[in-house]
């Protein structure tokens, strides 16, 4: 079920973003966490953290790239830096992910964006194997629904974030943020050996990547309300409201109109940014010792390897309640998701996705003119039932919008009655 979040050129462009909003001395810091994690790694790694001029075949990767690539094309911070610095297809996904941007600025009509989407989506399987398996594995992507209206937003953390919660967007970002900014509170402390250096310096900006996929995708209007129900009642919900868009208000009182997917607008770009801006201004504190957090351990120097792809539910012991509180801003920012199967939760739609089993039935009429000799010139007509049982599969999301989505196989029976009129037709069945 590929029901990612933005789409790869809407997650880079919205770090783009986010690091232009930053005040100077915050994007110096971060400038410098970024030329220690490139020691070693400069072929890979483009010398600005936010290359604006790359074109349609990249030649590099940028810091800006790191939260498309993570989540979607990686299921860890350590899957996500092992990618980027040696994977053989990461530059093939990102110029996959530049055409895109290119396909959907052009787009005029409906079936041009669609079509432009389920095209790239095929060649990002052709270059990244595992794509399709990782967005079969997707419920970190989606905010959890509300049980109920009353829920305030402290005991909404405490689900989010409790122990064994279930994996979910804001959950996930605060997840993967606080151990970035971990590794930043280790880096501020100094004494660190430039190899050393190198390698933290890496783990917080992978985890701090795989922090922004999650924070970005909270944002999607098919993540905020998509977020319960069978894999084809989801996917249907998701293309949904991503297309058609939904009325959410944030936490903090904002009220506003947020689409998804493939439908990213300058004014829902600027209001994601500007979280994600957020997000990295605390990473760059944490690095000068402003922001006061607990230091991760001496011996901590990878990224997390909290495994999304395979987990479901977060480790029993998650993070203190306290150690969250400067992340509160930041979560405040977020849409309160939809209710969940309870009354009063939005309209549903189902999508033709997976197997299935139908049974098709019909009644036919037509009208003839002669028959089986070659005297009869009349005029004739006759009616007939046909019933047949299908298996198959539904592929809307893959196949173009030219195709309705679906591949089966059918048997069924057929039986025609006998002509009426001049000429008469004796009645017939057959097998179909």
């Amino acid at each position: 079920m590929t029901v990612l979040a933005w789409l790869y050129p809407e997650h880079r462009s919205i770090t783009l973003l986010a690091i232009k909003m930053l005040e100077p001395e915050q994007r110096s810091q971060l400038d410098a966490l970024w030329s220690e994690a490139r020691r070693g790694h400069e072929s890979r790694l483009c010398a600005q953290m936010a290359d604006s001029a790359q074109g349609l075949n990249p030649g590099c990767i940028d810091y800006a790239a790191w939260p498309a690539l993570a989540g979607d094309h990686s299921c860890s911070p350590q899957e996500t830096v092992h990618e980027v610095l040696v994977g053989p297809w990461v530059l093939k996904v990102a110029a996959i992910g530049a055409r895109l941007e290119v396909q959907l600025a052009g787009a005029r009509r409906r079936d041009q964006r669609v079509n432009a989407v389920r095209r790239s989506n095929i060649d990002l399987l052709r270059a990244d194997p595992a794509y399709v398996t990782r967005a079969m594995s997707n419920d970190a992507h989606f905010q959890l629904a509300r049980p109920n209206t009353a829920i305030e937003p402290e005991a909404y953390i405490s689900t989010i974030l409790g122990p064994g919660a279930e994996l979910n967007a804001v959950g996930t970002y605060t997840f993967y943020h606080q151990h970035a900014l971990s590794s930043a509170a280790r880096i501020a402390e100094g004494h660190l050996s430039p190899e050393v250096h190198a390698k933290v310096a890496l783990a917080a900006l992978s985890n701090e990547a795989f922090a922004l996929h999650f924070l970005q995708d909270s944002f999607a209007a098919g993540h905020v309300v998509g977020n319960w129900g069978t894999t084809a009642v989801r996917k249907g919900t998701h293309d949904y409201y991503n297309e058609h868009g939904v009325e959410v208000t944030t936490w903090d009182g904002a009220r506003f109109v947020i689409l998804g997917d493939a439908y990213l607008e300058p004014e829902s770009e600027k209001r994601v940014a500007t979280a994600v801006r957020d997000s990295l201004a605390q990473l760059a504190s944490a690095l000068d010792g402003k922001l006061k957090v607990r230091p991760n351990s001496s011996e901590d120097v990878w990224p997390d390897t909290l495994n999304i792809c395979q987990e479901t539910h977060f480790p029993l012991a998650v993070i203190d309640k306290e150690e969250i509180k400067p992340l509160v801003p930041i979560i405040a920012q977020t849409p309160i998701p939809t209710l969940g199967d309870v009354p009063g939760q939005l309209p549903r739609f189902r999508s033709e996705f997976g197997p299935f089993v139908g049974v098709s039935a019909a009644v036919l009429s037509q009208a003839m003119n002669g028959g089986f000799g070659t005297s009869q010139s009349g005029a004739s007509g006759t009616v007939g039932l046909e019933t047949s049982v299908r298996v198959g599969i539904g592929l809307e999301g893959v196949l173009d919008e030219s195709g309705d989505g679906l591949v089966f196989a059918g048997v069924g029976y057929r039986q025609d009655a006998a002509g009426e009129g001049e000429t008469t037709i004796p009645g017939r069945g057959a097998l179909t």
